[in-house]
């Protein structure tokens, strides 16, 4: 039988939602879109709004966030 795996559970009672958005402009001589800044809003589960936006320190492809990288510094002190 295939081994099962163990999941851990914080608390089921608990809800996190998060909403977000990412502003940028088209650059015409790279072809590549320029990220403006990342937005987020996160209600915790005591309906407390916390709103965050973060700005990359340039242009370049290479300082664009990861997804996960977002998710870090957005539910992160």
């Amino acid at each position: 039988p295939p081994a099962s795996k163990k999941v851990s559970v914080i608390s089921s009672d608990l809800t996190l939602h998060i909403g977000f958005d990412t502003e940028y402009v088209f650059n015409p001589e790279t072809q590549q879109n320029d990220i403006l800044s990342y937005q987020s809003y996160v209600v915790l589960p005591d309906n407390t709004g916390i709103s965050n936006i973060i700005y990359p320190p340039d242009s370049q492809k290479k300082s664009r966030l990861s997804f996960k990288e977002f998710l870090c510094q957005t539910i992160t002190p």
